[in-house]
């Protein structure tokens, strides 16, 4: 059997949401290469637990909120990134399958290298373009579809025993977009 590894809702995350609307890369140098590396300073960044959102995704679910000015289409909110770190006793042979809510679209990353893209069907320039923060997902998810568990598989060779950083980009579809938000639900080797 395979062991199943289920993130508790009190799995600290470090999260960024530009409420300003501005690249962070703006003011911070090099930001777009690094803030997925784990040397990277996420120190200042805010901290929550389980589904990170604002918006209509989650309502309803104890969701920690990211921005408290959703009416404000000014901001331009395009993006957000999220980091946290995992432990796992041995390498999962066969790789790990990873369960997650998301809107509108996401792109994962394992010890500071890009694993795989999640976005609705089709996927368009989305599919390479340079993970940046005026990125924006190929297509909106409606309601129903931004609640739904999605299922991605990442090859065993990105995984360490021990201590392992993952981070993923959230992108909106568009610059008014009400909603965007992150949960990674289970981690299941295999």
């Amino acid at each position: 059997t395979s062991q199943f590894f289920t993130l508790p809702a009190t799995t600290s995350w470090k999260w960024l949401n530009p409420r300003d609307g501005r690249d962070p890369g703006l003011s911070v140098p090099g930001f777009q290469a690094n803030w997925m590396k784990p040397e990277f300073d996420a120190s200042s960044w805010q901290n929550g637990q389980g589904l990170m959102a604002y918006g209509g995704i989650g309502q309803g679910t104890g969701a920690v909120t990211i921005d408290t000015d959703i009416g404000a289409t000014t901001f331009n909110r395009l993006t957000a990134y999220f980091r946290t770190s995992l432990t796992f006793a041995n390498q999962p042979p066969e790789g790990v399958a990873v369960e997650f809510i998301c809107d509108d679209a996401a792109i994962f990353y394992l010890n500071g290298v890009e694993i795989g893209r999640y976005a609705k069907a089709p996927l368009g320039a989305f599919a390479t373009a340079p993970d940046t923060y005026t990125l924006l997902a190929p297509n909106a998810l409606n309601d129903t579809e931004e609640n739904q568990i999605q299922r991605m598989h990442f090859p065993a060779a990105r995984f360490a025993a021990g201590e392992n950083h993952f981070a993923v980009s959230v992108h909106n579809a568009s610059a008014t977009s009400s909603d965007l938000g992150l949960k990674i639900l289970h981690l299941t080797p295999g």
